[in-house]
Parts: structure tokens; C-alpha cells; sequence
């Protein structure tokens, strides 16, 4: 039961972070035009390792590997903010002054 609501809480916790940062950078720049792909993939990314990390506890001969994919989702998702939170600048979106 633990391991289930640390991944839940700490999966809604990464969604949150993920969506919020996005849409204040976008919002910031005045980036009205670019798609929320690589958003949405870290989001997704960030399910697949919450459920990942549940699984850990349910499967314990898998325990490790379950474990290595969450954290490699969690180090994925947020590689994918970043390069999304730099690339309206990069592309020479509008700032505010």
C-alpha cells in the first residue's frame, strides 16, 4: 500500500511539475504555435514509470529491472522538459519585456 500511493502521489506530483512548467514558459515566450508533443511524451513517460514502480513490489523477481525503468522514466521526462522548456527559445519565440 505504500509503495502504491509514493507512486501515485509522486506520479501526480511529476505530471503536475511537467504540465505547469511547460505552459509557464510557453505562456511567457508567447509560443501560441508549437504543439505540446514532447509534453505529452514526458507525461506519458512519467505514467509508465509510476506504474512501473508499483509493479516493483507486486513482482519482487522483476524488482530491480521494474525499478531501472522507473528511474530511467523519471531521468527520460524530464530530459524531454527540458529540451521542450529550451526550444521555444531557441526557435526565436517572441519574449515579453
Amino acid at each position: 500500500m505504500t509503495a502504491a500511493t509514493h507512486a501515485v502521489l509522486v506520479g501526480a506530483l511529476g505530471t503536475l511539475t511537467i504540465t505547469v512548467m511547460t505552459r509557464v514558459r510557453r505562456l511567457r515566450v508567447r509560443d501560441r504555435v508549437s504543439g505540446f508533443a514532447l509534453p505529452a511524451t514526458a507525461v506519458a513517460v512519467i505514467a509508465i514509470a509510476a506504474v512501473a514502480r508499483i509493479a516493483a513490489d507486486g513482482v519482487p523477481t522483476w524488482r530491480t529491472e521494474l525499478l531501472a525503468v522507473a528511474t530511467a522514466g523519471w531521468a527520460s521526462a524530464y530530459a524531454l522538459l527540458l529540451v521542450a522548456l529550451f526550444l521555444p527559445a531557441a526557435g526565436g519565440g517572441e519574449r515579453r519585456r
